[in-house]
Protein backbone atom coordinates (compact mmCIF):
# COMPACT_ATOMS: atom_id res chain seq x y z
CA UNK A 1 0.00 0.00 0.00
CA UNK A 2 1.35 3.43 -0.98
CA UNK A 3 1.08 6.21 1.61
CA UNK A 4 1.85 9.79 0.66
CA UNK A 5 4.07 11.73 2.97
CA UNK A 6 2.38 14.68 4.70
CA UNK A 7 2.67 18.05 3.02
CA UNK A 8 5.53 20.03 4.42
CA UNK A 9 4.83 23.69 5.17
CA UNK A 10 7.32 25.81 3.25
CA UNK A 11 7.08 29.50 4.14
CA UNK A 12 9.64 30.33 1.43
CA UNK A 13 7.15 29.33 -1.24
CA UNK A 14 4.46 31.50 0.30
CA UNK A 15 6.77 34.49 0.30
CA UNK A 16 7.33 34.05 -3.43
CA UNK A 17 3.60 34.37 -4.05
CA UNK A 18 3.07 37.39 -1.79
CA UNK A 19 4.16 40.73 -3.23
CA UNK A 20 6.50 42.58 -0.89
CA UNK A 21 4.48 45.79 -1.25
CA UNK A 22 1.43 44.01 0.15
CA UNK A 23 3.13 43.76 3.53
CA UNK A 24 4.23 47.38 3.68
CA UNK A 25 2.51 49.60 6.24
CA UNK A 26 3.05 52.62 4.02
CA UNK A 27 1.31 50.91 1.12
CA UNK A 28 -1.60 49.90 3.35
CA UNK A 29 -1.96 53.47 4.57
CA UNK A 30 -1.89 54.83 1.04
CA UNK A 31 -4.52 52.28 0.00
CA UNK A 32 -6.73 53.44 2.88
CA UNK A 33 -6.19 57.07 1.82
CA UNK A 34 -7.20 56.27 -1.75
CA UNK A 35 -10.36 54.48 -0.55
CA UNK A 36 -11.27 57.57 1.47
CA UNK A 37 -10.33 59.88 -1.42
CA UNK A 38 -7.62 61.64 0.62
CA UNK A 39 -4.22 63.02 -0.37
CA UNK A 40 -2.48 61.56 2.71
CA UNK A 41 -3.13 58.61 4.98
CA UNK A 42 -5.40 59.62 7.87
CA UNK A 43 -4.23 59.43 11.45
CA UNK A 44 -6.28 58.11 14.34
CA UNK A 45 -6.73 61.67 15.59
CA UNK A 46 -8.04 62.98 12.25
CA UNK A 47 -10.44 60.05 11.90
CA UNK A 48 -11.85 60.64 15.40
CA UNK A 49 -12.09 64.39 14.73
CA UNK A 50 -14.04 63.71 11.52
CA UNK A 51 -16.36 61.30 13.32
CA UNK A 52 -17.09 63.91 15.99
CA UNK A 53 -17.39 66.76 13.44
CA UNK A 54 -20.04 64.82 11.51
CA UNK A 55 -22.00 64.19 14.70
CA UNK A 56 -21.85 60.42 14.45
CA UNK A 57 -21.52 59.84 18.23
CA UNK A 58 -24.84 61.66 18.68
CA UNK A 59 -26.56 59.29 16.25
CA UNK A 60 -25.83 56.08 18.15
CA UNK A 61 -27.89 54.61 20.94
CA UNK A 62 -27.64 56.78 24.06
CA UNK A 63 -26.34 53.80 26.04
CA UNK A 64 -23.27 53.62 23.76
CA UNK A 65 -22.32 57.31 23.81
CA UNK A 66 -20.39 57.07 27.11
CA UNK A 67 -18.47 54.09 25.71
CA UNK A 68 -17.17 56.23 22.82
CA UNK A 69 -16.07 58.91 25.26
CA UNK A 70 -14.29 56.39 27.48
CA UNK A 71 -12.52 54.51 24.66
CA UNK A 72 -11.70 57.31 22.23
CA UNK A 73 -11.36 60.45 24.33
CA UNK A 74 -10.58 59.63 27.97
CA UNK A 75 -8.52 56.46 27.52
CA UNK A 76 -4.78 57.05 27.64
CA UNK A 77 -2.98 53.75 26.95
CA UNK A 78 0.44 55.12 27.92
CA UNK A 79 -0.85 56.00 31.40
CA UNK A 80 -2.04 52.43 31.90
CA UNK A 81 1.45 50.93 31.53
CA UNK A 82 3.14 53.34 33.93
Amino acid sequence: MYVESPTVFKPDLLMLHTPASQNSTKDKNMTLASYLDLQHAPTRETLIADIVKQGIPGKVYPELQPLFKILEIDFQPLKVIY
